[in-house]
C-alpha cells in the first residue's frame, strides 16, 4: 500500500470510531418495564364495579404518583407497562380510575377498585395488601401482581384510605 492509500484508511477509521457515543450513562440510566397484572378481585358485597371498564390506574410509587392508562383483552384489565430505574421501590397506592367520560379533566374520575392497606379492615380479602417492595432488575421485566377490590365511598377507611373532603 502506498502512502495515500494508508492515509485514506486512517482518516476513515477515525471518522467511523470517533463519532459513536458512548452508551455507558444510558446503560447506566436505563428504565425497566414493571407489568402489573390484575390476578383477583373481588365484588365483596353486592357492589358492580367491574361492569364498568377503568381508564386508567391511579399508581403510587415511592411516594409518586402516575396515572396509567387501562386497556382490555377478553374483558379482563391490563395495565400498561411503567418504566422505573433498577434498584428497591414501593408500591404505596393502587386504584381502578373511570375517568368519567372527561379526560384529563381529573376532578371529576370514579374510584372503581383499589388495593386495600396492610393494616386496613379489607386487607385479608388479597393476597398482598399495601405498601408492597419490590426489586427492579437490569434487562428484566418485573412482573407484579395485584389484587384489587370494588371501591365505595362508604368504606373508604376500610382500605386504609384517609379521605378529606373539601367544601
Amino acid at each position: 500500500m502506498n502512502k495515500h492509500s494508508y492515509f485514506l484508511v486512517a482518516i476513515i477509521s477515525f471518522v467511523l470510531f470517533s463519532c459513536q457515543k458512548d452508551n455507558t450513562e444510558f446503560m447506566l440510566n436505563a428504565k425497566q418495564g414493571v407489568e402489573f397484572t390484575i390476578v383477583s378481585y373481588s365484588k365483596l358485597k353486592s357492589s358492580n364495579c367491574f361492569e364498568k371498564k377503568a381508564d386508567y390506574a391511579n399508581i403510587t410509587i415511592d411516594g409518586i404518583i402516575k396515572k396509567v392508562e387501562v386497556y382490555y383483552v377478553n374483558s379482563k384489565p391490563c395495565i400498561k407497562m411503567v418504566k422505573l430505574n433498577e434498584g428497591e421501590h414501593v408500591l404505596n397506592n393502587f386504584m381502578l380510575m373511570d375517568d368519567n367520560n372527561t379526560p384529563k379533566n381529573y376532578t371529576d374520575d370514579v374510584l372503581l377498585a383499589a388495593t386495600p392497606h396492610i393494616d386496613s379492615e379489607f386487607a385479608q380479602y388479597v393476597a398482598n395488601p399495601l405498601d408492597i417492595t419490590f426489586e427492579v432488575q437490569k434487562f428484566k421485566t418485573t412482573q407484579m401482581p395485584i389484587s384489587v377490590l370494588c371501591y365505595e365511598k362508604a368504606n373508604y377507611s376500610d382500605f386504609g384510605f384517609e379521605y378529606y373532603e373539601i367544601e
